[in-house]
């Protein structure tokens, strides 16, 4: 992905982070937060990016981490829930 945070509304929040890849479709999102934040895959729109829509699912603001791993590596986003 071309950042490092996103910030999104809390309770029903979302916004959008795609991933850019090349020789693999394979990306796993994870988080602890799983009780106030989820992480769904959207279908590519051209060979090699992968959007992700990231919603928030309860009224708790906060800082949140996804990660996003790969066979090749894994980077890890913020999500600032206000």
């Amino acid at each position: 992905t071309n950042v490092d945070t996103i910030t999104i509304k809390s309770n029903g929040g979302t916004g959008i982070i795609v991933v850019n890849l090349s020789g693999s479709d394979k990306i796993t999102p994870t988080t602890r937060d799983w009780p106030d934040i989820t992480v769904f895959g959207q279908m590519p729109k051209e060979y090699g990016t992968f959007p992700f829509i990231i919603t928030s699912i309860s009224k708790r603001a906060g800082r949140y981490t996804v990660t996003f791993a790969t066979p090749c590596g894994s980077k890890d986003i913020t999500v600032i829930v206000k």
